[in-house]
């Protein structure tokens, strides 16, 4: 009997062993009736047949003796016949049996024979002589005796008649009975299983059973119902024929093992029903996406599997692709076939496991997907060589979790040198039409296989089911491996020491446990899991000094990428402390992947980049260059003789921390082929070349390695270990080689192949990526961030976020008044945004000389994502802000209306005296006392007073610097006062900030020549008109809503920015609580 087991590997088949122990028991029941039956009916059978042979050897010699003697008196004459025949005892045995059979007993022949002779002699006689009274003395003597001894005989035989029919009617009755308790006995036994079946799983129920309208995918079993037996009718004797003639026992199979369907030509339609309702049925039994197709149809070409063609829809490899059909296909097909047993053997059961259902037992989950390899319409398109590659898939296969369901066509001529007979025994075989017997009940009694086809299910079921398996499927397949699991697994195989790849661990490492981690030393290597490998095994991203360089990781969206990047850098930084591992985060795409690792400051991270520029991605690449320069200088003159992270800390003293780049969307930063481009190619091509000897490493993601026109092709090879995840055919090629074809098996999100050898197929390592949530993530880094503070390591990463201003508040405001302060004293720094670069600044330094001040042209629009967001007020906000920082005076003027203006900001400025405010109509009095003071300081070569700002904000807004205004008092030429500030303001420390919302504003409000006064230009996105005019480039055409392009003709400065935006009100009183002891005066 064959038990269910769950997957878990729990008995879960208890019901089921109950139902199939009691359709064999009641088989089995049905058999011994039959048998004790048959043997209450042939037994006295035989013995009345015994009788009534011997009756009618009696009744024959009767008759023969009894025709002579009729004769006799018909050719005599004779009317004088014997009277009342009398009886005597015959000598026994009556009967005796010889070589002829049975036959009366001689002497009492002879007696007949004597008696019929001499009347025949006397009849002769009396008839020459009729008046003799001898010879009719002698007649009537004979025949007297003859008619007594047949009498004798007749009576004999009456007795062997009454002897058989009694006998025969005891045999009916006893027969009749036994049949009346032998249907109660089977009824009983029926009950057993009617009292189970409404426990067993839909897939073992039939069709018609109501459980399949609201089936769900819920039981994993090997078996399915094929059908069910009933007793052959007609072949039982007299009262026993019919008996359980309507007793129906299901008939269970194992689809994993296997099965062949042979049928007559009129019976296709029936074995194609057959083999689709097993197909559903071992669907319907396995849990979703966990059993993949592969079909053949030479015949029908798909059309004898219509119903299940709708599960491509859901996931293309549930059916192999396609329904093929040409030798060609049927070769490739079994050759696929073959393959994955290969792969399953040498992969996951070696020497471990006998079968796919042990190794996915004891990864407690199936971890290898089953396979049915479905082929119709055999011989057709068979050959020599398909039938004994289909030998050896049907022998080795079911093991492996390949099952074979072959239907054979038994009116089709094979091809020569074809025959099917060769296939083993293994593969079980139901001909259609056929009695059958049960081994396990008894070879005597024949039945009849009704099978189960998908006839008998409604259309509705069939299609719900369809339906359920292939969104079920989508659902299974986006799943993936626990992070903790994996990396519990990382942990045992690498205190095992069982593992080159693996750090050497002394103590358990536990992903929960912040107290276990960062044990460990890069100085050999860094390695992290990925994901599970097998049933216990897992798959390991490493990094070393030698073969282990840097890694390329392909992918197509949705694949699981981004996932499996968050699993390395997870165990990474788990095992190893931020001194020991560096990161660089880079990703180009839109998304937020990396938004945690900035948001929560993971210590380890050098730089994080969400939807980078290529700008800061070029930035990032030259920084670690430098890193890796700086490195080689440390080996230069040093005793060791190669590069390795081990001789850079023994020539330094140093804890060098190994460094890894992660490059998500590489691509992008290759996608033209500009200025940009190659530098870009140049500073990667370098670090994969050289970096490893010096303890940096390469991650490159991408959806595709099309469109890398910048970097050579050659690149992306330099990379030895290939990760390959579920990608189009023609990435998969360029990742694992054109040889290399294992890739067009990963279907599924998660899935994928680890190579550490440069896509060599013998180091192909199948594995499922790991799972970690964003809200694990968050914990993990935020618990990172915490364990990294107690322990005094405080470095933040530097954070670029390309469509998003950088937050004030990411600094602090003692920290902002102190880099302000850092110029030289009569030089006002200003700061306004961060370069799109790992270093250096964009802080603005007002020299006192010409030029010495700063003009923005930007938009004031509404910011997608980010909320009350303005370029200008943030601009204008820090460049205020700095100045109060640096003590300087600063008068602002707005010419903006007041919900646009800079109003709310102002506020705690005003409050603290640290700024003075100033409307439109009292600007030609502050213009007036501005140029005074120039004038006076210029007059007596005051280079070393307090610095001034002013600020003028909404320039395009301030029609009193038209030509044509007369608001003002005539005697003020407002556009040539500012012209005069500057031009000789800033070498006596007089600097102005004015905003213009476009660059043909500044024409109508300042005189020609003025605006060259303004050597500083920060420019918003703009034509490329205006971009060059303004800044000499077509550089802020490209720019997004929250950069900004820095310029400096005189200094040769052309830099892209991204905006600081603005200060809250808490941090600025902060600020300005840091400034109030020492704040000047303004003016006046």
């Amino acid at each position: 009997m064959t038990s269910l087991k769950t997957q878990s590997g729990d008995d879960a088949g208890a019901a089921f062993d109950e139902a199939i122990g009691a359709a064999v028991g009641t088989r089995s029941l049905i058999a011994r009736e039959i048998g004790a039956m048959t043997a209450a009916w042939d037994e006295p059978t035989a013995r009345a047949d015994e009788l009534e042979t011997h009756r009618t050897a009696i009744a024959a010699v009767v008759k023969s003796y009894q025709e002579q003697l009729d004769k006799f008196f018909a050719v005599y004459g004779y009317s004088d016949r014997p009277g009342e025949p009398e009886a005597y005892d015959l000598p026994e045995p009556v009967l005796r049996r010889d070589s002829q059979g049975w036959s009366v007993n001689g002497q009492i022949l002879s007696w007949l024979k004597q008696d019929i002779t001499t009347a025949n002699r006397a009849g002769v006689e009396a008839s020459r002589k009729m008046l003799a009274g001898k010879p009719r003395r002698e007649v009537r003597e004979a025949t007297v005796s003859l008619v007594d001894t047949l009498h004798s005989l007749e009576q004999r035989a009456a007795q062997l008649g009454e002897q058989r029919d009694a006998i025969l009617r005891e045999r009916d009755e006893d027969v009749a009975s036994r049949r009346v308790a032998a249907e109660q006995a089977v009824e009983s036994e029926m009950a057993k299983l009617t009292a189970v079946e409404h426990l067993l799983p839909a897939g073992l129920r039939p069709w018609a059973d109501p459980a399949w309208l609201d089936w769900s995918p819920e039981f994993t079993h090997s078996m399915v119902l094929l059908g069910s037996f009933r007793l052959r009718f007609g072949a039982l004797p007299g009262p026993i024929n019919g008996f359980a003639s309507n007793v129906k026992t299901p008939v269970f199979a194992s689809v994993r093992d296997g099965l062949h369907i042979s049928h007559r030509r009129d019976e296709r339609e029936k074995a194609v029903a057959l083999a689709r309702s097993l197909v559903l049925r071992a669907l319907a039994s396995t849990p979703p996406g966990k059993l993949r197709l592969s079909i053949f149809d030479p015949t029908g070409l798909g059309q004898s599997v219509a119903s299940l063609l709708e599960l491509g829809e859901y996931d293309r490899e549930l059916i192999g692709g396609k329904v093929w059909s040409s030798n060609e296909d049927l070769h490739r097909l079994l050759a696929e076939a073959t393959g994955q047993i290969e792969q399953v053997i040498q992969k996951y059961l070696r020497a471990e496991y006998d079968t796919l259902a042990e190794f996915n037992a004891a990864a407690g989950e199936i971890a290898e997907p089953y396979r049915m390899v479905i082929i119709f319409d055999a011989p057709t398109g068979f050959d020599e060589r398909s039938v004994a590659e289909l030998q050896r898939i049907a022998e080795n296969g079911p093991r492996c979790g390949i099952a074979t369901l072959l239907l054979s066509d038994e009116d089709l001529q094979a091809p020569f040198g074809v025959s099917l007979d060769a296939l083993p025994s293994s593969l079980a075989r139901i001909r259609l039409g056929q009695s059958f017997v049960d081994s396990e009940v008894s070879s005597d009694v024949q039945f009849d296989l009704l099978p189960e086809t998908d006839a008998e299910a409604p259309k509705e079921v069939v299609a719900s089911l369809v339906g359920v398996v292939g969104r079920s499927t989508q659902e299974a397949t986006a799943t993936t491996v626990g992070f903790d699991k994996i990396f519990d697994l990382f942990v045992a195989a690498a205190l095992e020491g069982r593992k080159r790849d693996l750090p050497r661990l002394t103590a358990p490492l536990v992903a929960a446990d912040p107290e276990s981690w960062w044990t460990q030393s890069t100085i050999r290597g860094v390695a992290a899991p990925i994901g599970q490998r097998g049933a216990r095994d897992v798959a390991t991203l490493s990094f070393d000094s030698s073969d282990h360089a840097g890694a390329l990781l392909v992918g197509r969206p949705g694949s699981g990428k981004s996932t499996l990047l968050h699993s390395f850098i997870r165990g990474a930084t788990t095992m190893y402390g931020p001194e020991e591992l560096e990161l660089h985060l880079i990703d180009f795409k839109e998304g937020v992947e990396f938004k945690v690792y900035a948001a929560e400051a993971l210590p380890h991270a050098r730089t994080v980049a969400i939807e980078s520029d290529r700008e800061f991605g070029v930035s990032v690449l030259e920084a670690i260059n430098e890193e890796l320069r700086w490195r080689a200088s440390l080996l230069r003159g040093s005793a060791e003789s190669h590069s390795s992270l081990e001789s850079l800390r023994a020539a330094t003293g140093d804890p060098l921390p190994r460094i890894v780049l992660v490059f998500d969307e590489f691509q992008v930063l290759f996608s033209r082929t500009d200025k940009l481009g190659g530098v870009a190619a140049e500073a990667l091509e370098t670090l994969i070349r050289q970096g490893r000897g010096f303890g940096i490493h390469v991650i490159l993601g991408s959806q595709s390695l099309a469109g890398l026109d910048a970097l050579g092709a050659h690149v992306p090879q330099l990379l030895p270990v290939r990760i390959l995840l579920p990608a189009s055919e023609s990435d998969a090629a360029k990742v694992l080689g054109e040889g290399n074809t294992e890739g067009s098996a990963l279907t599924s999100a998660g899935e994928g192949i680890l190579n550490t050898a440069a896509g060599a197929v013998e180091a192909n390592e199948r594995f499922r990526g790991a799972l970690i949530d964003e809200a694990d993530r968050r914990r993990h880094v935020a618990t990172a961030r915490a364990k990294a503070d107690q322990t005094g390591f405080l470095r933040r990463p530097v954070v670029f976020e390309g469509n998003a201003p950088i937050p004030a508040e990411r600094t602090r405001p003692a920290d902002f008044a102190d880099e302000i302060r850092g110029a030289d004293p009569r030089t006002l720094r200003l700061r306004f945004g961060t370069p799109m670069a790992v270093m250096g600044t964009a802080d603005l330094d007002l020299r006192r000389e010409s030029g010495g001040n700063v003009l923005l042209v930007a938009r004031d629009q509404p910011q997608a994502g980010v909320d009350g967001f303005s370029l200008p007020q943030a601009v204008a906000a820090n460049v205020t802000l700095s100045a109060v920082a640096r003590r300087a005076a600063v008068e602002v003027v707005d010419f903006m209306p007041i919900e646009e203006g800079l109003e709310s900001f102002l506020v705690p400025l005003l409050e603290a005296g640290a700024a003075t405010a100033n409307r439109r109509r009292a600007v030609p009095e502050l213009l007036t006392r501005i140029d005074a003071e120039v004038q006076k300081r210029v007059a007596e070569d005051d280079t070393a007073a307090p610095p001034l700002l002013l600020v003028l904000y909404g320039m395009h807004r301030a029609r009193d610097f038209d030509p044509d205004s007369v608001d003002f008092d005539s005697e003020v030429d407002l556009p040539e006062l500012l012209a005069r500030i500057l031009r000789d303001g800033p070498e006596v420390g007089v600097h102005a900030f004015l905003w213009f919302d476009s660059v043909a504003g500044i024409a109508r409000r300042l005189p020609a020549g003025a605006v060259r006064e303004a050597s500083w230009r920060i420019a918003g996105r703009m034509s490329e008109d205006d971009s060059i005019s303004l800044v000499g480039s077509e550089a802020a055409t490209s720019l997004r809503d929250q950069q900004l392009v820095v310029a400096n003709e005189d200094r040769g400065i052309l830099q892209r920015c991204t905006a600081i935006s603005q200060p809250g009100e808490e941090w600025t009183r902060e600020l300005l609580a840091q400034a109030s002891q020492d704040r000047k005066e303004p003016i006046g």
